[in-house]
Parts: C-alpha cells; sequence; structure tokens
C-alpha cells in the first residue's frame, strides 16, 4: 500500500512532521500554529520522536528547559501537558497524553499515524527487497513536503533526526531518478529533481543529478551550461570531475 486510506477511525491521529507540524483526526485539523504555547508543541514532538520508550520527566523537563535548574520538574510538565491537552480537545475527545507513573506518555488508547513512519516503511519495503517496487519509492518522496518540523529546527535534540530522514529523501531522489533514467522517462526525471531543489536548493548531490540527466538527454552543451549555473554550490574536484566526463561525452570538443 503506498497511500493511506481515508481517516475514519475516532482513535487515529494522523501527523504530519514533513514540511510542517500538523495533527488530523475524524473530527478536524489542528495545525501547529494553532497552539498558543510552542513548549507545548516541544512536549508532543518529543514523546511522538521517543514513543518506542516511557520518557523520564527529568528527561522531558530538560528539553523543555534547557540548562535550567527546576525544582519540581513534574509539576512544570503537567503545566504543559495542560495546556496541550486543553488544546488538543477542539479535534478529539480522548486526551492526547496522559500521566503515567510520575512522567507522561502518549495516549494508548490512541493510533498515531507518523507520516515520517510510514516514509521509513516505504523506504525499507524498497531497499530490503530483492527487486524493490519503485512504486514504493515514489511514494515515500511524495510524503516527504519538506524538511522534518522546520519550525524548531534550533533544537538541538531534533538536528539528527532531520538530518537522517533528508539523507533518505535524497537517496531516494538519485535512486528513483537512475530508474526514470534507465526507462528513458526524462520529463519525469527532471520534474523529479526540480522538486527535490525545491526542497533542498543547495543540494550538490541533485544538481550533479541533473547535469548527468542532462547531458543524456539533451547533450554536453546543455550539461554544462547547467553546471555553470550551480558551479558556486559543487567542490572543485566535483566540477573538474564533470567536466571531464562532458569533455569525453562530446568526443573532446565542448
Amino acid at each position: 500500500m503506498t497511500q493511506l486510506p481515508p481517516l475514519e477511525d475516532p482513535v487515529e491521529v494522523r501527523v504530519t512532521m514533513f514540511g510542517c507540524f500538523r495533527l488530523e483526526t475524524c473530527k478536524g485539523t489542528l495545525d501547529g500554529a494553532d497552539m498558543t504555547s510552542r513548549q507545548s508543541c516541544l512536549l508532543l514532538l518529543y514523546l511522538l520522536c521517543n514513543r518506542e520508550r516511557v520518557v523520564p520527566v527529568n528527561e522531558l523537563a530538560e528539553t523543555l528547559w534547557p540548562d535550567q535548574l527546576l525544582d519540581n520538574p513534574y509539576n512544570m510538565v503537567k503545566n504543559v501537558a495542560f495546556r496541550l491537552r486543553r488544546n488538543f480537545a477542539s479535534i478529539c475527545e480522548k486526551p492526547l497524553i496522559t500521566p503515567y507513573h510520575g512522567t507522561y506518555i502518549l495516549n494508548p488508547e490512541l493510533r498515531f499515524v507518523i507520516d515520517c513512519d510510514y516514509f521509513d516503511t516505504l523506504v525499507r519495503q524498497y531497499y530490503r527487497a530483492e527487486n524493490g517496487d519503485p512504486d514504493c519509492l515514489a511514494a515515500a518522496i511524495r510524503l516527504y513536503r519538506g524538511g522534518l518540523l522546520p519550525a524548531f529546527d534550533t533544537e538541538l535534540w531534533l538536528l539528527p533526526w532531520a538530518q537522517f530522514y533528508k539523507d533518505d529523501y535524497r537517496q531516494a531522489i538519485l535512486d528513483y531518478a537512475a530508474i526514470l533514467g534507465r526507462e528513458g522517462n526524462y520529463p519525469a526525471l527532471f520534474g523529479l529533481i526540480r522538486d527535490g531543489l525545491a526542497v533542498y536548493p543547495r543540494e550538490a548531490g541533485l544538481h550533479v543529478a541533473m547535469i548527468h540527466a542532462l547531458a543524456r538527454d539533451k547533450g554536453p552543451a546543455a550539461a554544462r551550461y547547467y553546471l555553470q549555473s550551480v558551479a558556486h554550490l559543487l567542490s572543485k574536484s566535483e566540477q573538474q570531475l564533470i567536466s571531464r566526463q562532458l569533455d569525453k561525452l562530446s568526443g573532446g570538443n565542448a
């Protein structure tokens, strides 16, 4: 399955993390901007990113108030949890998070469906299969509507997660572009790389892929023209290597 079914289950909470932060249930949608407290968002995000374990309340407090000494971390987190639950009440009758043995967890009565999880599943399905289905790569790429939680990109704990998904997205584009190139489907290939560059305009690997695709489809001259326009984004060694490849394609006369 390469796309999610319609949202009908009253206990399902769909979470968007790529490009923005959004919660959706069968009763409505709540954007990160609708939550008046950044700390409420951070509390939820930290629990979502660490949903495979019970996070101690001290760790939650350190995430919300880094470099601060707190006399009563549980009460501080409790206040944030109250604001979060109040915000979420508009789209779900059940509380989003619940107290648990001196800390807070995601409500086990709810089922969270998260876009980055689904992205991960599709990518694994492709790479772990002997003959991976390219539709899995295409579906994963469509899910990636932007970097992970860009409004929270200053949070140090989030950086490794964001880089992980960025690397997977870039590799998925490059591998799917290779498939389209072998099929000779250059219009789709160029659109794919342009979409990737719309998300990461300074990503050198995507520019290199565009240059190679232009050389195969339009000829070395078109590729060399594009190379000149993005040379400032590439290292000297990358520029020299690509120039030699283009020279070889054009018989040394380009």
